[in-house]
């Protein structure tokens, strides 16, 4: 399986286009079409914590006529343990606290 395919696989849930896909390895200094591996595992993680954090601004997606909607939330909580699991700050990605005061 190639880096763009487990990538892919990583995102199956949301709609991104392989082009993307493609754009956000290159940009992560990840071979889309190199061999995915355990070794690869943290910089293809790397990759889609980027295309979440692109998403969060949607909640739809539209392209030739056809229109899919997702769950931003979901795309949150998704990103959230990709951040936790690579040991990256979630500062911005967490709902943040309501302070009442009386």
């Amino acid at each position: 399986m190639r880096v763009v395919e487990a990538i892919k696989a990583k995102m199956r849930a949301y709609p991104v286009q392989h082009t993307s896909i493609e754009v956000a390895c290159i940009d992560n200094g990840v071979d889309p079409n190199a061999d995915y591996s355990l070794d690869l595992k943290r910089e293809c993680n790397l990759v889609v914590i980027d295309l979440l954090k692109q998403l969060l601004a949607l909640s739809s997606v539209s392209q030739s006529d056809v229109s899919l909607g997702f769950d931003t939330e979901m795309a949150r909580k998704r990103l959230l343990s990709l951040l936790i699991e690579e040991g990256l700050d979630t500062t911005g990605y967490t709902q943040s606290s309501v302070i009442r005061v009386w």
